[in-house]
């Protein structure tokens, strides 16, 4: 099936014009030749060093070596395996082609869902125009949406610490907007003319908010709409942005009900329930990421770029609740890592989300931290921090609780079973199926 898809298939692109191949400077010519690169790359001077993007060719492999000071991005696609005609436009750093192609089992095909779908697209009714709502109940876990992105864009410029300009606009607009406006206004619409008619289409449906007029149509659309991720574990501190047609319709809150996952060899986004959704519900992402747990003024204050006011029902508590609950938040990372380490071997030795064997912890101990570990995910729940990093890591402790205890009792191996089920369940949202295969 899928062996006309092999290493190289990349380049087989076709090389296209954009808006943003146009003009550039003498010096920016010059810089691309005496490079090697192929004549017609767009090139932008972002102050420190030189950007030049340009149209994959197998035969024109640009070189660095002789300019310290380039950054070489190059555009190309990523095709569906399947015979649903589906393509993702990609502008990345050079070497990111490679590492997708190498990836263990890419390319993949994507699941078949259900239909109808399980969502369909439809105004709220409120400030938040359009949401997505799910048309039947939907469990913890299930798959809701499988999508390939319209495009992604590599938004890792390095920029060095000495670059003030640089540094004002991260303390500003987060690590989650490029630091390098010049970069994202070349690669956007570069992306953009490199979308079919109809992808074109749907990209300009999307909004463009308030906060986000400063730039032209095209980039405000990406800033407003793109989700920010890291493709790949190994690189941290490289992230990207994609824009999808249905998923960036998903509004924000505080709250959330689900999460996606990037899976990169079927190279689609999959859309889980992190808890019930009744039938008629909106769904909903948490624009601060898996692990927000951050005051209401700081999520007040970062939702502000985005011209959101949430009214989610943790962000309309009366003052004394969002002062408990703030206090909370600010508390959890060093709660649970306390008992993290008052449980390290029986942690350490873990597999997945349960160790491999019991340890011997005393029973008394055990019964004690079971207590503390219950009240710190009664207060998950209460403040909405189910979709959570956090959340999987406490059940990760009451697994490994539960399996000690098991040694003294076997009227434990129940709940040490619910417990578990219910921590594949979560895995498998934020991580995706492989992560839960490992346990």
């Amino acid at each position: 099936m899928f062996k006309n898809l092999r290493r190289g298939f990349l380049s087989k692109v076709t090389q296209k014009k954009s808006k943003a191949t146009g003009t550039r400077s003498d010096e920016a010519a010059d810089t691309a030749s005496n490079n090697g690169h192929h004549p017609n790359s767009p090139t932008v001077d972002v102050g420190y060093r030189k950007l030049i993007t340009f149209d994959w060719e197998a035969s024109n492999h640009p070189s660095t070596e002789d300019d310290d000071a380039l950054e070489v991005f190059i555009a190309f696609n990523i095709p569906s395996s399947t015979a649903e005609p589906s393509t993702t436009e990609v502008i990345a750093r050079l070497h990111i082609n490679d590492k997708i192609l190498s990836t263990p089992g890419y390319p993949s095909p994507l699941p078949i869902l259900n239909k109808p779908p399980a969502y369909k697209i439809k105004h709220t009714g409120t400030v938040m125009g359009l949401g997505m709502f799910v048309t039947r109940d939907i469990n913890p876990g299930d798959l809701i949406l499988v999508e390939r992105a319209l495009f992604m864009i590599d938004l890792t410029v390095w920029v060095p610490y000495y670059d003030v300009d640089a540094v004002r606009t991260i303390k500003k607009y987060g690590p989650c907007v490029p630091v390098n406006l010049a970069a994202l206004k070349e690669h956007v619409p570069m992306a953009f003319e490199r979308l079919s008619e109809e992808n074109k289409k749907n990209y300009l449906k999307l909004a463009q908010c308030e906060a986000d007029t400063r730039h032209d149509k095209l980039v405000g659309i990406f800033t407003t709409n793109a989700f920010g991720m890291l493709l790949f574990e190994d690189m941290e501190k490289d992230r990207f942005g994609f824009v999808a047609k249905e998923l960036s319709r998903i509004n924000h809150s505080c709250v959330p009900n689900c999460m996606f996952i990037f899976n990169i060899p079927s190279f689609a986004i999959y859309l889980r329930a992190g808890k019930t959704i009744k039938k008629g519900e909106q769904i909903f992402l948490s624009y601060r990421g898996v692990d927000d747990n951050f005051t209401f003024a700081a999520r007040k204050s970062f939702l502000q770029k985005f011209s959101i006011t949430c009214k989610c029902h943790i962000c309309s508590l009366p003052p004394d609740e969002l002062a408990a609950c703030d206090a909370f938040r600010t508390s959890l990372e060093s709660r649970i890592r306390d008992i993290e380490a008052s449980l390290g071997p029986i942690i350490l030795q873990s597999t997945g989300h349960h160790p491999a064997a019991p340890i011997g912890l005393d029973k008394n101990k055990a019964l004690m931290l079971l207590d503390e570990v219950k009240f710190i995910s009664r207060e998950i729940e209460r403040w909405g921090m189910e979709v959570s990093g956090y959340y999987l890591r406490v059940l990760k402790i009451v697994c490994a609780i539960y399996v000690e205890l098991c040694t003294y009792e076997d009227s434990w191996q129940v709940k040490a079973q619910e417990a578990r089920r219910k921590a594949e369940t979560l895995c498998m949202v934020l991580k995706g199926k492989r992560e839960v295969d490992r346990i």
